[in-house]
Formats: C-alpha cells, structure tokens, sequence
C-alpha cells in the first residue's frame, strides 16, 4: 500500500467513524489517531534506516578499495 492509499484508506475511515454512535466514536478516533502516528513513524525510521545502509555502502566501498 502506498502512501496516497494508506490516506485514502484512512479518510474514509474516520468519515465512517463519525457515523458511528457517539458512546462508540471517541476510541475509535483515538485508535484511528495512533494507527497514524505509527504510520509516521515508521516512515520516519525507514528513512534512517535507509540513510544507515546507504552510508554503510559508502563506507564498505572505501573499505574495498583501502584493500586493494
């Protein structure tokens, strides 16, 4: 699932949560809430750690070419 999609998918979420009774609304907001701070952050580390390999790449070539 791309991002456009995880978005999409969590609109339409949330607009079928309003829906919902208001006893019931509140938590599933919440849940709706967290389900995108966890979205975030994972993008955010996948990125650091993307960064990490792409050093650590960097860094076993200049190791190579030290060795020969």
């Amino acid at each position: 699932m791309n991002e456009q999609d995880f978005q999409n998918k969590m609109t339409e979420l949330l607009g079928q949560i309003k829906d919902l009774p208001a006893e019931e609304r509140p938590k599933l907001e919440r849940l709706a809430r967290e389900t995108q701070s966890r979205h975030e952050r994972m993008k955010k580390t996948l990125g650091e750690l993307q960064e990490s390999l792409d050093q650590l790449r960097l860094t076993v070539k200049y190791l190579v070419f030290d060795l020969e």
